[in-house]
């Protein structure tokens, strides 16, 4: 019997170290088949790299979370966004939105953990958490960055604006953040996302009906990861008011070299008003780039117009909050965004099961100027600063300075 076992045990190990080598040399094929700038030096060095190295090196005794872990080490080296690995529970949280979260959020500043954002209805909420609470402990244990509150639920020690400090129990619960632009108050639009659900036609009319009555607005992309190029275009409609055209994604097929010359206003290369993301996918392979045109709606905002963004705002984030610089009556406040502007296509690692996935660009955006806004991102007209007396008042600074502008503005007008 125990011969039996270890013979099964050997077969075992030696079965998992196997499937484990393919999960690794399946990402290196993806990379070698997919990565936008495959054919450089750079990308075919690291390929071969990975093929000869870190294939070989995984055993049996890695688990499929640390081999994720190694392969999304490995391709940091690229240094571009959305060139990484993930497990289930993360690719579930990128497409959906959906965590384990007490909906708080929140940010260090002057040494404090400072609550600036809650989720609607979210734990955190029922639990009376307010905008401008210190978080100081959970569980008696000292709350150390600000991403923490967002999962770690437990009896929360908070210091009010009055500097009384009272405990919550706040749960986590899985929770999905708004992906739909909301209204927080009749002149500021919050737009969390780029996700097609939310930009049906019947949604887009919704919105049109409310943001042309506005005789000013605030548009807050704040913490705005991305989504669809048609989500955004369509979007862009609603301030924009024209059909221009604000830049290309170029694939593979088009060499790092032409770039620069590609004719993006040739209107085969013009994507269509459709939120499918096949579609997207289907011209960059067949034409090698996709011209990014908006959408146009019949009613549109033509007034004053202030646009929040920070280190947040990324991918088609960043480009829309760059085309709405050009706008007249348009000024942007905040911080610099991200700096991640590639189009990425998610692929499963089938060795390791459908939900482990890995992220590859497949395109690359250039604006209608010829701007590449990947590790440079958009910076804004006017740096806003994270003061904790001003967090600490009970409503957010960077809305009431950018209502500030667009009421000066108004009068002065």
């Amino acid at each position: 019997m125990t011969t039996f076992l270890l013979v099964s045990s050997l077969f075992f190990l030696a079965y998992r170290s196997a499937a484990m080598q393919q999960a690794a040399l399946v990402a290196c094929d993806l990379v070698d088949r997919e990565f936008v700038d495959a054919k450089s030096p750079q990308a075919q060095a690291w390929i071969e790299d990975c093929r000869r190295n870190i294939g070989r090196n995984v055993d049996a005794f890695t688990s499929k979370t640390q081999l994720i872990e190694q392969l999304s080490e490995h391709l940091s080296y690229f240094r571009i966004s959305h060139m990484a690995a993930f497990a289930p529970e993360e690719t579930v949280s990128v497409w959906t939105g959906e965590a384990l979260d007490t909906g708080a959020r929140a940010r260090l500043i002057e040494g404090e953990i400072v609550v600036v954002r809650i989720v609607p209805g979210s734990p955190a909420a029922k639990a009376g958490v307010h905008l401008g609470d210190l978080i100081v402990a959970i569980d008696g244990a000292p709350v150390g960055q600000p991403e923490e509150i967002e999962s770690w639920a437990g009896l929360w020690e908070v210091i009010r604006r009055d500097e009384t400090r009272v405990q919550l129990s706040v749960d986590a619960d899985v929770l999905t953040d708004p992906i739909e632009p909301y209204f927080v108050s009749d002149r500021v639009l919050r737009v969390p996302t780029f996700l097609p659900d939310a930009y049906s036609d019947e949604a887009m009319e919704r919105l049109a009906d409310r943001v042309t009555v506005a005789d000013r607005m605030v548009l807050d992309l704040r913490k705005n990861h991305g989504g669809s190029f048609p989500a955004m275009l369509r979007m862009a409609g609603l301030f924009l008011c024209d059909s221009r055209l604000i830049g290309a994604v170029l694939g593979q097929s088009i060499g790092i070299e032409d770039r620069e010359s590609i004719p993006l206003v040739d209107p085969r290369y013009i994507l269509e008003n459709d939120l499918a993301g096949d579609i997207q996918l289907e011209r960059l392979n067949r034409d090698g780039v996709i011209g990014l045109k908006v959408f146009s709606h019949p009613n549109c905002f033509r007034g004053p117009l202030a646009v929040l963004i920070d280190e947040g705002t990324s991918s088609v984030a960043e480009i829309f909050a760059q085309a709405l610089k050009d706008r007249p009556q348009t000024k942007v406040f905040g911080w610099s965004t991200a700096g991640k502007v590639v189009m990425a296509r998610w692929f499963s690692i089938e060795p390791l099961g459908p939900d482990y996935t890995i992220s590859i660009p497949v395109g690359v955006y250039r604006s209608i100027k010829g701007e590449d806004l990947e590790r440079k991102g958009v910076s804004p007209d006017e740096t806003l600063r994270d003061e904790l007396r001003e967090w600490r008042s009970g409503t957010d600074p960077w809305i009431r300075s950018a209502l500030k502008h667009l009421d000066v503005r108004t009068v002065s007008q």
